[in-house]
This record gives C-alpha cells, structure tokens and sequence, in this order.
C-alpha cells in the first residue's frame, strides 16, 4: 500500500470496515508480505520497498495473518502447474484462499481462471458490507 496506489483507497476502506466490526473472516496472508519484501525487488527502490512492508504490517495489524504452510505451498504448486500465466504470488495467495476454503478480495482478474477460488472485487466487497443507505422521505 504505497502512497498514490489506486488500490488504496478500497483497501482503507476494507479495513475500516474491520475496524468498525463489519469485515469477518477477514485475513491477510503472509505471502503478501512476502510479495512485497521480494517480489518488488527488481523494479521497486528498496526504502520503498521497506516503507511498503511497514504500512501494510500497521494498516494489516487489525487483521488475522495466515502463515504459509506445506499444505498451502504444495497447493500453489498444483496451480503453477495447471494455471497459465500463474507465478508465485498469485498462487500462494490463491491457494491460502483455497486452503480455507475463503474468497480472495482482488481486482485482479486473474484469479477468475483459478480452479475452485472464489473472488470479489474490493468494491463488490465494501459494498456487500456497508450498510444500505436509509431512503429519504420523499419531498412534497
């Protein structure tokens, strides 16, 4: 979550929504971390990178971070075999989703081609968890 990301202004808003109890079963999975610490290191300036890491560790705080396990590293290896275009952070977020059997929250559409994943957009998410806005009467 750098600063002047566009996705960062739906991830504020998921995350208020945690803080204010709304958001459940909500979780991280700390292959995003890791995305971040290595992934980033071939295009992204290294103070940025820390930067990066230290903001979605803060913001995330609130949130359950899901370890990374044999169980789900063997999983994102079944999809780096049978998914096109599927690297490695895609298929450890996929398979810690898969693993819990849990929606992944993505506007990327690549995870629509993953097998039995489910996902949902940040704004389809916010939007199934704020609360309907109460009609006005109407004016006479």
């Amino acid at each position: 979550m750098r600063e002047g990301d566009k996705k960062q202004p739906g991830a504020l808003k998921i995350l208020e929504l945690q803080k204010l109890g709304t958001a459940k079963n909500l979780f991280i999975a700390s292959s995003a971390f890791l995305e971040i610490s290595l992934g980033f290191r071939e295009t992204v300036e290294w103070r940025l990178i820390i930067e990066t890491f230290r903001n979605l560790r803060g913001l995330t705080s609130i949130v359950k971070e899901i370890p990374m396990d044999s169980g789900i590293m063997s999983r994102a290896m079944d999809l780096q075999a049978i998914v096109q275009n599927c690297d490695l952070y895609h298929s450890l977020h996929a398979a810690t989703a898969i693993e819990l059997d849990e929606w992944i929250i993505s506007d990327d559409v690549f995870y629509d081609t993953v097998p039995n994943l489910r996902r949902s957009t940040m704004a389809e998410y916010i939007d199934d968890l704020e609360p309907a806005v109460t009609a006005r009467p109407a004016r006479h």
